[in-house]
């Protein structure tokens, strides 16, 4: 038998080595168009982050200005209701 002539290796190392550089290109344009991306998109997060803020700070001011007076009109009504249902207790039980 023959044995394989070396151009035929030659020829399959470089296809194989074609190969791989081409790949790698493809990932190195890849990584590049995902950075361009990412740094064209920090404006849209910090303007996301300031909007967060204004939320949480009016939700804030949402919560000292009407939630809690509320809970105390609440805790004072509750307090009145368990005055009277201690009284209306203490007329039944005389009877």
């Amino acid at each position: 038998m023959e044995t394989v002539p070396p151009i035929f290796w030659m020829i399959i190392v470089s296809i194989l080595t074609i190969m791989l550089c081409v790949v790698l290109y493809y990932l190195a344009m890849l990584l590049k168009e995902s950075r361009d991306t990412v740094s064209k998109t920090e404006p849209i997060i910090k303007d996301l982050q300031t909007s967060i803020t204004s939320i949480t700070e009016t939700l804030n001011e949402i919560n000292t200005l009407i939630i809690k007076p509320v809970r105390g009109i609440g805790a004072a009504i509750s307090v009145v209701n368990g005055i009277i249902t201690g009284i209306k207790k203490d007329t039944t039980e005389k009877e």
